[in-house]
């Protein structure tokens, strides 16, 4: 039959190329170029092999030398990398086969359409055929539960296509056939199995069953198509969806100069009776196929095990783990942000106990000093205005003792009454001069101090001591050294800015300065403002006057200490009324000469005491 002399020619041409192949090595040494060019032997039409080495020879330079030898396409990877010719001439899937054993692909150099088809992406495809007495088989879905014949599992239009119609079909392919006979060629094997009844149905590539008719291998009224598409794609039948036909493959170890040569020689060819050379063919269709069907470099898509599931989702996984990694990432920026700010918290909390501390020891300092300044000024006054009437009493005392008569003052009543109020009245100055020594004694040491240190620590003893908060502006020195007591000194300043905030119950925008310098003639001048009501004269002139206070519930007793403790220092104390409200309390005191050591100056201000 024609279809066995087709394969026999086949057969004779491997073996004639065996027998010129020590002629060839030969020819190799003369040309410029050696090119190898093998052909899977799934591919039965002429221009496959002796068309392609036809063209090559033609296209090519006269001294390039073309080898076309056939390669087995049923484990076509490991006979390419046995052989490693520099083209293959193969099915449109080449490069899955290679990416399904993780190995790098082959590249396009030239994709053949045939004249048969419209479009080069449209030009392959496959072809469900039974025998013409089957009348029980009319359609796709008839073939359900049927045994099939096919050539090989991984041609592209000699099973895959099938396998894909059925899936489009709404079947499962794996299921779908009882049995399915896999017998590498089309003809005489599967030709042969249908045509003997040993298969219900039959896969062929789109066009075989023409070129079968043409050869006479198989009556025209012995097989039918099933599931025929007649859209006009493709002169053939067919039962499938279409893909490019078969394509040129380069590999990475094939020479840019042949690659040049033969696209060149391919793409410049004259178009022949059968078919064209083309590139940049879009092969999309096929890598949808494959991931359809879960099959080559997707095959991981039917594997349900941690590692098919991982390659399944892996950019899923990916993602995750790096949002798991960035959550995990930021917890412990988080943990160490939190730990950072509890530091600084304790730290914070610390330091405020530590602030607090400190008022509630200034609070008591002053207030202990506070209440010795009262009661050194209360004894030395109850001693000054008690010593007065006592004298009065000794001298009437005195003027009794004269103007008596001595029987009335011999008289033992009158005599006890005189001489116990001489008693008494010598008593209470025995008092009085007691009172007076210990108001003395209260005065402290006065030593070289710094009067700027003092005011900032009024400040921070005032601000921790009222309950709503008032502004206060400070604008002092860094030293302003002088002669006094630094704690009576802070007393001092405390109760003026004290007053100052008590001054400034209901004031809008309540505002305290503070301001120390020093003035042409060399003192230090202290002044604390504020922006509190207007004074009117009578509150202003109760100011003037030793424990008189503005306020109706004062006693005046802040005021009289300011006053004491200026007077001690020898500075002057004066009040100013401000225009625009408010007052401003200006306390002057010499500053400490640079010169002067701190005994003589407490040698003079003791001899000013006395």
């Amino acid at each position: 039959m024609p279809g066995r002399k087709l394969i026999s020619g086949f057969l004779a041409a491997v073996a004639l190329f065996c027998s010129l192949l020590p002629g060839l090595q030969a020819a190799e040494a003369s040309a410029s170029e050696v090119v190898t060019v093998a052909v899977s032997d799934t591919l039965l039409d002429a221009e496959a092999h002796e068309g392609m080495k036809a063209l090559l020879a033609r296209q090519l330079p006269q001294d390039w030398l073309v080898n076309v030898v056939p390669i087995q396409g049923a484990d076509i990877v490991t006979g390419i990398e046995k052989l490693r010719p520099d083209f293959v001439l193969a099915a449109a899937d080449l490069d899955q086969r290679f990416r399904e054993q993780n190995k790098t692909a082959p590249f396009r150099v030239a994709t053949r359409k045939t004249t048969l088809a419209a479009d080069a992406a449209r030009s392959a495809g496959a072809l469900f055929v039974v025998r013409a007495d089957r009348d029980d088989i009319k359609t796709l879905a008839d073939l359900k539960g049927k045994t099939v014949a096919a050539t090989l599992p991984t041609s592209l239009p000699g099973w895959l296509a099938a396998e894909d119609e059925v899936r489009r079909a709404g079947f499962d392919p794996a299921t779908f056939f009882a049995k399915t006979l896999f017998l590498n060629a089309v003809y005489p094997n599967v030709v042969s199995a249908l045509l003997n009844g040993a298969v219900d149905a039959a896969v062929f590539p789109a066009c075989a069953l023409e070129r079968l008719h043409q050869s006479g291998a198989v009556l025209t009224d012995a097989l039918k198509v099933v599931g025929e598409k007649t859209d006009g794609a493709l002169a053939c039948r067919r039962s499938t969806a279409l893909f490019p036909d078969v394509s040129l493959w380069g590999f990475e170890w094939t020479s840019e100069k042949s690659v040049r040569g033969v696209a060149v020689a391919l793409l410049t060819a004259p178009a022949a009776q059968t078919f064209e050379w083309l590139s940049f063919v879009p092969h999309g269709s096929v890598d949808a196929l494959y991931q359809a069907l879960k099959i080559g470099p997707y095959s991981y898509l039917r594997d349900y095990s941690l590692k098919g599931l991982y390659n399944r989702y892996s950019g899923i996984v990916h993602a995750a783990l790096l949002v798991l990694v960035i959550l995990i990432a930021y917890e412990i920026r988080l943990q160490v942000l939190v730990r950072r700010r509890t530091a600084q918290l304790s730290e914070a909390l610390k330091r405020r106990d530590i602030v607090e501390e400190e008022a509630r020891l200034d609070r008591e300092r002053l207030g202990s000093l506070e209440r010795r300044n009262i009661v050194s000024q209360m004894s030395a006054m109850i001693a000054h205005e008690v010593k007065t009437p006592v004298g009065a009493i000794c001298n009437f005392r005195a003027i009794l003792g004269f103007v008596l008569p001595a029987d009335v003052k011999e008289e033992k009543t009158v005599h006890t009454a005189l001489e116990g109020i001489q008693t008494e009245a010598e008593r209470i100055a025995g008092i009085v001069n007691r009172v007076r020594s210990y108001a003395k004694s209260q005065k402290l040491a006065h030593t070289e101090c710094d009067l700027a240190e003092s005011v900032r620590r009024a400040v921070r003893s005032m601000k921790s001591s009222l309950r709503s908060p008032v502004p206060v502006t400070v604008s002092v020195p860094e030293h302003a050294p002088v002669i006094g007591d630094a704690l009576e000194l802070e007393l001092l300043v405390f109760n003026l800015l004290k007053n100052a905030a008590e001054a400034l119950e209901g004031t809008v925008r309540p505002a305290v300065a503070v301001t120390l310098a020093a003035d042409d003639e060399g003192n230090w001048r202290l002044e604390v403002t504020d922006n509190g009501p207007y004074l009117t004269d009578e509150k202003f002139s109760r100011l003037q006057s030793l424990m008189q206070s503005v306020k109706p519930e004062g006693l005046g007793l802040g005021l009289s200490i300011v006053r004491g403790i200026a007077d001690s220092h020898g500075a002057t104390l004066t009040f100013e009324r401000r225009p625009s409200g408010g007052l401003t309390v200006r306390f002057v005191t010499d500053a400490a000469p640079e010169d002067a050591a701190p005994e003589k100056q407490q040698e003079k201000k003791n001899g000013e005491d006395k």
